[in-house]
């Protein structure tokens, strides 16, 4: 008994020590290709051991993204941007290198993959960085994003409650190069967005820069600037 209060005693600084100082750590790379272009970003952030090891994890905050620009044929061609300053899920980031534009959707709050987001648009970021950026904060529970192939628009689900307190999902399209904020939203019979898989059943698929198809498990349809059939 008294070796295991020993033990204890001395593991004590340890743990303290643990508990009192923040580390950097991180999620794991995602990569994007579009063109000759490689764009990769990763989320950071800083943690330490909670004071109370029945926990099980560690605390974290202050989460940013890193992205970094890269040329697919030239691997020494690589332009660190600025840090985006909150997390970002993975599948939440697209890249139009036709346009040198990007399109995410990131977190308001400093709590990983909470519904709590705003959408972000950046032009010429390889010149221009982020001093371009457009954001939408009209809609928090952003869920889905998907670019027209030109850039000039982009297309979001997102879900809401309705006055009985139950979800509802909806589309909105935003022509950034027009508007200040998308200004339509269209009702969906359903989304389901746990679907990870290469062939999703649930999806927003470009047929030109002014048509758009969505997929609805065995049904879909068809949004065009008269709105969604």
């Amino acid at each position: 008994m008294r070796l295991i209060y020993l033990a204890v005693l001395f593991a004590l600084p340890l743990v303290a020590c643990s508990s009192l100082f923040w580390r950097s750590a991180s999620l794991p790379p995602e990569t994007l290709i579009s063109g000759n272009s490689q764009l990769i970003y990763q989320v950071v952030y800083l943690e330490r051991d909670s004071w109370n090891p029945m926990m099980g994890t560690t605390i974290k905050k202050s989460y940013q993204t890193r992205v970094t620009l890269q040329d697919k044929k030239d691997s020494q061609a690589i332009k660190e941007l600025p840090n985006i300053n909150s997390w970002i899920l993975p599948g939440k980031m697209t890249y139009v290198s036709e346009t040198d534009s990007l399109f995410w959707i990131q977190g308001i709050d400093d709590e990983y993959g909470t519904l709590q987001r705003k959408a972000g648009i950046a032009q010429n970021i390889r010149t221009k960085g982020f001093s371009e950026t457009k954001f939408w904060e009209g809609e928090k529970e952003l869920i889905h994003l998907t670019p027209s192939p030109n850039g000039d628009k982009v297309a979001f689900v997102f879900t809401r409650s309705n006055s009985s307190g139950m979800p509802e999902t909806f589309l909105t399209v935003w022509n950034h190069k027009t508007e200040e904020k998308p200004t339509q939203n269209h009702k969906l019979p359903t989304w389901d967005e746990s679907d990870g898989s290469p062939n999703p059943n649930y999806d927003l698929i470009w047929r030109s820069n002014d048509s758009l198809n969505v997929k609805l498990d065995k049904k879909s349809l068809t949004w065009t600037a008269s709105g969604l059939k």
